[in-house]
């Protein structure tokens, strides 16, 4: 209301007036209709109208997911969506039902086993070929999908003990690369003091088939705490240093290649993809300096 009559007030035409005083002619002719139709009210704040949603449920209808829910406490939300879209006149998703339920409480959270992990470990490898760590990492080529590198490292003395790409992650995949590393290790079923392998709980790990090839080698088999990667920290450092050298080499390759080549981005990507996948190879040497493919 001031800065209508300020503007009405002064000497200046209108335009020049909104300039000096930075208003928009919009904002000030809206402001002027508001103030013509409607009178002082028109120019207050208006709260924001709150919209109720086309698919937002009611009242009653919240009343009746409850009703059915505690009529019913060994139903899961799937069974309490159904019957209510048979029997009660409207359709709710099981979602919905779902997160109606935990805000409720009447959805407990899932009991997680979790074994703490300690600082560091308590006894220590003394000797190689006494603990190895075993895990996978992820690579995506370009037009042929995804890779999985997977490597065993001797806890000891750090070495790369076998290493294999696989395009899958199961229990057999795994056993391949223990394989590789009991042949080259000299690991035999017979041996007094075996070797242990520590990896985490993925699917293929905690597997009956892993389990007992591991068991007819005569591995021992420890798990690492979960969400507790540390327990499994040279493994993982050295998949992370592989894949940064990779997708350094990655940009180089690339940049060198889009100077001198005249194929299309795509032939660029591919050919340097292949290029890179040559380096990883030729970087991640066995002890002896053989490599195994």
């Amino acid at each position: 209301m001031d800065i209508i009559r300020i503007v009405e007030s002064s000497r200046l035409s209108t335009k020049r007036a909104l300039e000096k005083i930075e208003i928009p002619r919009g904002t000030y002719y809206r402001w002027k209709k508001k103030l013509k139709l409607y009178g002082c009210k028109g120019l207050e704040d208006m709260k924001p109208l709150h919209r109720r949603m086309w698919n937002q449920l009611t009242p009653d209808e919240e009343n009746t997911i409850m009703e059915v829910a505690l009529l019913n406490p060994e139903w899961s939300s799937r069974e309490v969506s159904l019957h209510i879209y048979d029997r009660r006149g409207f359709s709710v998703s099981e979602s919905t039902v779902y997160r109606r339920l935990k805000v409720c409480g009447l959805i407990k959270e899932p009991e997680i086993k979790r074994f703490p992990a300690g600082k560091e470990y308590k006894i220590k490898t003394k000797r190689i070929n006494q603990q190895w760590q075993t895990d996978a990492t992820y690579l995506k080529v370009d037009r042929w999908g995804w890779f999985y590198l997977i490597s065993v490292l001797d806890d000891y003395s750090r070495k790369i003990l076998a290493w294999q790409l696989k395009t899958s992650m199961r229990a057999g995949d795994f056993s391949d690369v223990i394989e590789l590393a009991c042949e080259f290790a000299g690991i035999e079923p017979k041996d007094k003091e075996s070797v242990r392998l520590v990896s985490d709980n993925g699917s293929a790990l905690i597997s009956k088939d892993f389990g007992e090839y591991l068991e007819s080698k005569g591995v021992g088999h420890i798990f690492a705490s979960p969400y507790h990667p540390q327990t499994n920290g040279k493994i993982e450092r050295f998949h992370r240093s592989a894949k940064e050298k990779f997708f350094c080499m990655f940009g180089v390759l690339l940049n060198t290649l889009k100077m001198k080549s005249q194929h299309s981005l795509a032939g660029i990507i591919h050919d340097v993809t292949m290029k890179g996948l040559a380096m990883l190879r030729r970087m991640m040497f066995i002890t002896d300096g053989v490599m195994r493919y």
